[in-house]
């Protein structure tokens, strides 16, 4: 009965993904029909191929207001956040969302020598199938949602700059850096980490040349509780810098972070609990337009304790793409190889299983789909990026998923999918993705009203493997698609 029951559903869900699969691709040849009406420039959406975080200047406004919205529809079918297939351990297997994410605040700079910013938000779901009580953290006892917050602190910073290259931060704040992978905010999450109680030093030199090292404590993205009220997540240390080289156009980034949870609930190898102490060093070094070529490498090394057991994990990226700049739409072809270490050996006490550390997992890094979280996989990516017009940016993504080891969980639920005699082997899948993204007042650029307005969608089609067939027990495929509006723009008071 339960079989006749799937294939209904998946006749069912077939067509009406069929119907969006139809939209999608409207949409998107709608934007590439855009660029016949103008002549590339960059924006944000699901999957950004190469990405820095900008370096925060000091504001030349005396007084502005500012916002920044998002609203975002998505739909799955056959998986959702919780686990893939028809046996999904929480909510429906043909899931869909809306998102909401409203950031309003002020910035405030009296002098050149210190400045406030506050800033407040709220993040909201609407139609999701998974119920909240899925999101509850047993570590940090109480909900920890990715997708929802209510009226909350965004920012609330006061900065003093007594020289011009020094400056100390102080309060809740960013700590955005490189591309995202070791300290970042990512905002495709509708409520993402990391959030930052903290303070920090600043020492900038040189041309795009810095230092920053910073003390603090990650906010919990409990939406029944105001931030300040409760505990935080983890406390933190870090030290991030940039210097530029004379050679090939590269920048080296060397990097350091600490984090740490002296809550007793981790479990460790052999079955007892602990706290958490783990260590990240490691560098990026890239490069961008020498000679057309672009080039980014980063790694990282974790070690430490978790409770009882030692950590030694690692994990490391690296990225190659050549820029046809005389060709209709400017073309850059890359390719991209991930690997995050995983436990060959889950009982031993040794924790072999990376952990991303403050980075960003998802969407970004080419893991839209959110299949892995950063932990024991392995990526292969061949990219395809046009401008065909100032202000639309589109990707074609392949991805070739593998676990680093067959003994470890597939992150999407390691609970749920994990076999430690490794027999269901490695290989998770396939992805194919295109994404679209177009910035309207650059489209559109004698229509003011349009100035700040951007759209994004994807869609994308997984082809899954053995280790989807053996721990998920399903052999069907996996359909994503998301369209999003964002607006963005300050103003200036004084």
């Amino acid at each position: 009965m339960r079989k006749k029951k799937g294939h209904a559903t998946e006749a069912k869900g077939w067509n009406f993904f069929e119907f969006l699969r139809r939209i999608g691709f409207v949409l998107i040849g709608i934007m590439t029909l855009a660029s016949g009406i103008g002549v590339g420039g960059s924006s944000f959406g699901a999957e950004v191929v190469f990405v820095n975080a900008p370096r925060e200047s000091w504001p030349q406004k005396k007084l502005t207001f500012g916002t920044d919205l998002t609203f975002r529809y998505e739909t799955l079918y056959n998986f959702n956040c919780t686990g893939y297939g028809k046996d999904v351990p929480a909510g429906k297997e043909d899931d869909s969302i809306y998102l909401g994410r409203v950031r309003a605040g002020a910035n405030y700079t009296p002098s050149e020598k210190v400045r406030f910013s506050l800033w407040g938000y709220q993040a909201n779901a609407w139609d999701h199938s998974v119920p909240k009580k899925t999101f509850y953290n047993p570590v940090f006892g109480c909900e920890n949602n990715s997708y929802e917050d209510r009226l909350e602190l965004y920012k609330a910073y006061v900065e003093i700059r007594p020289v011009t290259q020094f400056r100390i931060k102080l309060g809740r704040q960013r700590l955005d850096y490189g591309d995202f992978r070791t300290f970042g905010l990512c905002n495709w999450a509708n409520n993402g980490p990391y959030l930052w109680d903290a303070i920090k030093f600043s020492y900038d030199f040189g041309k795009n040349n810095f230092i920053d090292a910073f003390y603090g404590r990650t906010k919990m993205n409990d939406p029944k509780e105001f931030s300040l009220n409760h505990r935080h997540s983890y406390e933190g240390v870090g030290v991030y810098s940039r210097f530029s080289l004379p050679i090939l156009n590269a920048h080296i980034e060397p990097f350091f972070a600490y984090k740490g949870d002296d809550t007793e609930e981790y479990e460790e190898e052999k079955g007892g609990i602990g706290t958490l102490n783990e260590y990240y060093m490691g560098a990026r070094l890239w490069g961008r337009d020498f000679y057309n070529f672009d080039y980014d490498f980063w790694s990282s090394r974790e070690f430490g304790r978790r409770g009882s057991d030692d950590i030694d994990a690692y994990a490391y990226h690296a990225l190659g793409g050549y820029n046809f700049k005389g060709l209709w739409a400017k073309p850059r072809l890359s390719m991209e190889y991930t690997y995050s270490s995983g436990d060959d050996d889950p009982y031993d006490g040794d924790h072999k299983t990376f952990d991303v550390g403050y980075g960003v997992w998802g969407a970004w890094l080419g893991n839209q789909w959110s299949f892995f979280k950063w932990r024991n996989f392995q990526d292969f990516q061949v990219n395809l990026e046009l401008w065909p017009i100032e202000g639309v940016h589109m990707v074609f993504g392949l991805h070739n998923y593998w676990l680093a080891e067959k003994e470890d969980a597939w992150y999407m639920n390691p609970r749920l999918y994990r076999d430690p005699n490794g027999d269901s082997g490695k290989k998770v899948g396939e992805t194919f993705d295109i994404t679209a993204n177009v910035d309207l007042s650059k489209i559109f650029p004698h229509y003011s009203l349009l100035k700040g307005h951007r759209l994004s969608c994807t869609y994308g089609h997984f082809f899954p493997s053995e280790v989807v067939r053996n721990r998920a027990d399903d052999n069907s495929g996996a359909d994503w698609f998301y369209i999003q509006w964002s607006y963005k723009y300050s103003w200036k008071m004084l």
